[in-house]
């Protein structure tokens, strides 16, 4: 008896097929739920960067007002008076870009 378990003992070194497929199937499915969260994730962070960008350029004209009481003309102004060092693209979409209202002062996304 004792020499059969040590056989059996011996000659289980690995998994067996049916083990293996239990974990992938597993993971599989723990993926479906955790890609689409990662996917909304990226998503959301893309639409808070844009506001942040938005709202930071928008803080840059004003202050070239407050400080030179005169708008400026476009936002390439702010990187060239170093009040920005570069303008940020749009996080969300290559084709835009974001520009200047001269009639509002306020920051829009317009297509390249």
């Amino acid at each position: 008896m004792i020499k059969l378990l040590k056989f059996i003992k011996k000659e289980r070194k690995g998994f067996t097929l049916v083990e293996l497929m239990a974990v992938i199937v597993i993971l599989g499915i723990l993926a479906a739920f955790a890609v689409p969260k990662v996917i909304g994730s990226i998503n959301t962070a893309k639409e808070k960067t844009d506001e942040g960008n938005i709202k930071t350029l928008e803080r840059a004209v004003n202050r070239v007002y407050a400080e030179t009481g005169q708008w400026p003309a476009n936002l390439q102004e702010l990187v060239d008076k170093g009040y920005m060092e570069s303008i940020p693209p749009v996080p969300q979409d290559n084709n835009k870009k974001y520009e200047l209202d001269q009639n509002t002062h306020k920051v829009n996304k317009i297509d390249k």
